[in-house]
């Protein structure tokens, strides 16, 4: 969520935020810093552990056990930080949000850049720009844990990326092209291999190759393709 919910549970903000001018009663906590701590817990398993934010909103500093850890300064994509090394057993995450609007004091703004007399600091930070306010809704410059954080096992073998697009298009054919790399401790490749299929409508793909490294790139004639046109 975020801390103006937190702020009306404890009584420090109107219970109903959106009644009257109640909301312009959460731009004098802008400057707030914000700090969220839980514990955790690394299971015994031959995966690898990760710790998953899927958003925090916007800068902050985490730290595991009383020692800094990671650094995140965008609200708009997850951050996911291996656990190796830490034990088995519990543990502790602390997560110090610093104020978006004290952020980015020392952040120089380029005279080109153009914005609403309001929000010209949303230019220099990857947050939600309509927080800044704007014609749908009044200043809210808002902070917090606004989706879940987890500790996520994944397999020693495993995709870490991959890129799927349309280099070719014509009437009668497309081309797709696939990037993508992996992670493994296996010395053997011949075993890996990587399986595409695609199906829209009365068309239909399966492309299959085996993997000779640790990244691949894959080239895919479609024939007949279901075509989108945008008007």
């Amino acid at each position: 969520g975020n801390f103006e919910i937190d702020f009306i549970k404890a009584g420090l903000l109107p219970e109903n935020l959106y009644f009257g001018v109640n909301v312009l009663e959460t731009q004098k906590y802008e400057s707030t810093h914000l700090w969220y701590f839980a514990d955790f817990e690394i299971k015994e398993t031959d995966k690898d552990a990760f710790i998953l934010f899927e958003g925090i909103d916007t800068a902050a500093e985490i730290f595991i056990d009383g020692e800094f850890f990671a650094f995140s300064e965008n609200m708009l994509m997850p951050y996911e930080y291996s656990l190796d090394g830490f034990d088995i057993g519990k543990h502790e995450v602390l997560v110090h949000i610093i104020p978006a609007s004290v952020y980015t004091r020392d952040i120089p703004l380029d005279p080109k850049c153009r914005g609403l007399k309001y929000n010209l600091d949303s230019l220099l930070i990857r947050k939600a720009p309509y927080m800044y306010g704007w014609d749908i809704m009044p200043r809210i410059v808002s902070g917090g844990l606004w989706k879940p954080v987890s500790v996520v096992y994944k397999n020693k073998s495993r995709i870490k990326d991959y890129r799927l697009s349309t280099t070719k298009i014509f009437e009668q054919e497309a081309e797709l092209t696939l990037d993508i790399s992996i992670t493994t401790e296996e010395d053997d490749f011949r075993d890996f291999s990587v399986l595409v299929e695609g199906e829209c409508k009365k068309s239909t793909f399966k492309f299959s190759e085996q993997m000779y490294g640790a990244n691949k790139k894959m080239h895919m004639n479609i024939p007949d393709p279901m075509l989108w046109w945008p008007k």
